[in-house]
């Protein structure tokens, strides 16, 4: 964080502003997860981290992931128009 902390979090929504992202906290010794709005500004570094354990199901339901898994060899949906831009954006 920008601060000097460091936060371990899942990733979930980006705000429709794009200026905040909703992280997921695990809950601590017992406790449910809760969510937290960070700003992107507050963020200094960021790096992922794979999982291979099965999430805690909460957590996932309050990051807004679609569960299931991306079919091998599957192509990534394209989401340009066909001017190249951004589908959704507004200019």
């Amino acid at each position: 964080m920008a601060d000097g902390t460091n936060l371990l979090a899942r990733i979930g929504p980006l705000a429709e502003g794009e200026e905040t992202v909703t992280v997921v906290l695990p809950g601590v010794k017992g406790a449910a997860p809760t969510t937290r709005a960070l700003a992107l500004a507050d963020v200094a570094a960021a790096a992922a981290r794979v999982e291979f354990r099965k999430p805690n199901p909460k957590e996932i339901e309050l990051s807004g992931i679609t569960p299931g898994r991306v079919q091998s060899g599957a192509e990534p949906e394209d989401l340009t128009d066909e001017s190249g831009a951004n589908a959704g954006e507004e200019d």
